[in-house]
């Protein structure tokens, strides 16, 4: 059975203008048709038909390119969420307001495992699609380490299902890349720089490391999103070859890597 929007303005993500007063024609789950104003409504017996007017505005769905669905948050009250149940449940609300707002397709930049994305296609939990990194992939003492100086993981988060991203040495960045898309990673996040709270310049993975991290992702077909600031890390990182610059706060300082 057809589902038919009509009346509304249709943006279609083209660049041409907007078309006033048309009828959306969806079939099953896809976009069979968009029809003009002048056409009226299209008779398609059973369909159901939504009459719409020029309030509505309908678009294509908003994809984000970087989020944490799972991160708790910096501030105090970020820390107080100590049963798992309660964290799934915290996520489950969280991936629900996503699409309500229109964001249809999320790339989970670390704190997500693999069962959050079986869960939205089964239909257990509404939610965006996923596009997973599952980890944060780090060196020893670099921004995805959970361990602190004191020995303990104070920012640890306790969502399940998040394998650990810290790795050192070629061989081993390689290794853990193979073990996070064994885990359903659909990217690799890497860290070649600190973060907000660790100095944003801190390096990372070194320049030969980095290098086999990116060759063995895209061996295996997977695209590497890299958290980085500038500096060094910066440019190790594009020498590598990952596919995207991640926040990027120093990046003026460095003409020749833009």
């Amino acid at each position: 059975m057809k589902t038919i929007l009509t009346g509304a303005s249709v943006i279609d993500g083209s660049g041409r203008p907007a078309i006033t007063g048309a009828s959306v024609i969806i079939d099953g789950e896809r976009i069979a048709d968009i029809r003009t104003g002048g056409d009226g409504p299209p008779a398609e017996p059973g369909s159901s038909v939504y009459q719409l007017d020029d309030r509505y505005t309908i678009i294509p769905g908003l994809i984000d390119c970087h989020d944490h669905p799972g991160h708790p948050g910096l501030g105090p009250a970020a820390h107080q969420v100590t049963a798992v149940p309660h964290a799934v449940a915290i996520v489950a609300r969280a991936l629900r307001e996503t699409v309500e707002a229109g964001v249809t397709t999320v790339l989970v930049a670390g704190g997500l495992g693999y069962g959050f994305k079986t869960a939205v296609e089964e239909g257990l939990f509404t939610g965006p699609r996923l596009v997973l990194s599952l980890a944060i992939m780090s060196r020893t003492g670099g921004l995805g380490d959970p361990c602190g100086v004191f020995g303990y993981g104070s920012e640890q988060w306790i969502i399940p299902g998040v394998p650990s991203g810290v790795c050192d040495g070629p061989e081993e960045g390689r290794r853990k890349v193979r073990e996070l898309h064994r885990s359903g990673a659909d990217a690799i996040k890497v860290a070649m720089t600190g973060g907000i709270r660790s100095g944003a310049l801190q390096p990372g993975f070194s320049a030969a490391e980095v290098a086999a991290i990116v060759d063995e992702a895209h061996v295996l077909g997977m695209r590497v999103l890299c958290h980085c600031h500038g500096g060094a890390g910066l440019r190790d990182a594009l020498a590598a070859g990952v596919d995207s610059i991640d926040h990027g706060l120093y990046l003026g300082d460095d003409d020749s890597s833009i």
